[in-house]
């Protein structure tokens, strides 16, 4: 999940080609980004165009608790 700042990642990451970036979205541990902070951060559009799925359960925003209740942490940078 991707959530503030990190959802502008996304598009310099494809345009990089990095290969971590693919194979993390390709697995499937890259649930999404959230709504409300792509919006804000200006890259809503960016991140519709490579198909990636918004985030928005909690008020726009990326909800945790499902994670958290099937037994994730969270990790902040």
């Amino acid at each position: 999940m991707l959530e503030g700042k990190s959802v502008k990642l996304p598009k310099v990451l494809e345009d990089e080609k990095n290969s971590l970036y693919k194979k993390l979205l390709d697995s499937g541990l890259i649930v999404g980004v959230c709504k409300a902070c792509s919006k804000v951060m200006g890259v809503y559009e960016d991140n519709e165009k490579l198909g990636l799925t918004f985030l928005d359960d909690m008020k726009g925003h990326a909800g945790m608790e499902k994670y958290i209740s099937q037994g994730y942490q969270v990790l902040v940078f």
